[in-house]
């Protein structure tokens, strides 16, 4: 269902989806594309962004390469910084604090 039912703007989806807003619909389109804008907005913003994965994944796996010997820390040093900019970057973008745990 990720296909657009009915092609509506931002705008309007946010106006039918007010719970002040007042209208008799001729068809249920325009409601359940703007329900399916709102969902994908929040799990937007309540799923860990694919940054912060893959800087936490490329950190692990450089720490692990560290305890097994490899000279690194150069490496283990730049990962933390990507992930901790990918985390900063995701509050900004207002991301909730249980999705970047």
């Amino acid at each position: 269902m990720d296909e657009p039912i009915v092609n509506i703007s931002y705008e309007r989806a946010a106006e039918i989806l007010d719970p002040t807003h007042r209208e008799h619909y001729e068809s249920m389109d325009e409601v359940n594309e703007a329900c399916r804008m709102g969902m994908n907005a929040l799990l937007h913003k309540t799923h860990k962004p694919n940054t912060v994965v893959f800087a936490e994944t490329r950190l692990v796996e450089e720490m692990r390469q560290n305890a097994l010997g490899a000279d690194n820390d150069r490496d283990i040093q730049y990962w933390r910084a990507y992930r901790d900019g990918a985390k900063a970057q995701a509050e900004e973008d207002g991301y909730t604090e249980e999705a970047l745990q």
